[in-house]
Order: C-alpha cells, then structure tokens, then sequence
C-alpha cells in the first residue's frame, strides 16, 4: 500500500510511506511560482506524486480550527483541489484530526495552563512535534514536514491503508 500523507498549507509537508514505511518526506513551498496560482501549483504536485508514486490513499491533517476566516477558505480550497485528485486518480482521501496527529506521535498538546498566551502554545506544539520526528531518527526540517509523518503514522494506525 502506498500513502501520501500531507499537512496542508502554504508551505506544505508531504511524506511518502510503502508498506508502512516512510521512504521520504520533504515541504513544498507553495504560492511563490509566478506562472501558477498556489492551488493550480498544489494540485499538479499532489496529483504527480500520485501518479509517478501510483498512491492508494492520501491522508491530510484535517484542522477544524482556523487562525481566520481567510485561512478557512484556503484549507477549502486545499480540500477541493485533493477531491479533483481523488477523482482522476481514485486514491482514496482519509482526514485525520490534530489530537489523533499528536497522539500517532506520542506527543501531549501544550495546554492553555502552560502556555496562557496562545502563539506561545502554537509554537510549543510545532516544537514538540519536531522532537518527536527527531526522536523516531527522522531528520525532518521542519514542523510541516513532521507534521505530514505523524498523519501517515496516523492514517497507518486508523487501519485505513488496509
């Protein structure tokens, strides 16, 4: 089985598992093309990597929970490019929540107690889940890269892969 884990955004981290084994994971920075709009250039990424890899199932972090309104919109817009990939390609789409994330990576969330003031939580969370893909020996570079390995280790645990 192959999967394509992704946590969504502007700067978008991917990985990439076989069997239940992560092969690679990186971030791609999206929006900075001249010639593509951030979703086009989102869309053709998602949708090569699909076909050259011959994916199964894309997994995304599902945020329930936007910094805006305009951040809302674009995760739609990240939601309806991956539909248009579904369909042409039939790999199925699993959404995993950000608790179910955090605990695939054995990671508890910084709490409102310890950090009141929440951009400081925000970044505690984003530090935490770096150490954990550290402490699993994966040099990600990143809390978006991290973060697309914990959604492959959590659509791997729902069983959706199988």
């Amino acid at each position: 089985m192959r999967l394509l884990a992704l946590a969504l955004g502007m700067l978008c981290g991917w990985s990439l598992f076989f069997d239940g084994v992560r092969i690679a994971s990186g971030t791609w920075r999206l929006g900075h093309d001249p010639t593509r709009g951030r979703f086009d250039e989102f869309f053709l990424r998602v949708l090569s990597a699909v076909q050259a890899q011959r994916v199964d199932v894309v997994g995304y972090e599902h945020v329930r929970r936007h910094m805006g309104a305009t951040a809302a919109h674009v995760f739609g817009g990240w939601l309806a490019q991956l539909d248009t990939v579904h369909h042409r390609t039939r790999a199925r789409l699993v959404g995993v929540r950000t608790q179910d994330l955090h605990a695939a990576a054995g990671v508890e969330t910084a709490s409102r107690r310890e950090f009141p003031n929440k951009e400081a939580r925000r970044e505690e969370n984003k530090r935490r889940m770096v150490a954990a893909a550290h402490a699993r020996g994966w040099l990600v570079k990143d809390d978006n890269e991290a973060d697309a390995c914990f959604v492959g280790v959590a659509v791997l645990s729902k069983g959706a892969c199988s």
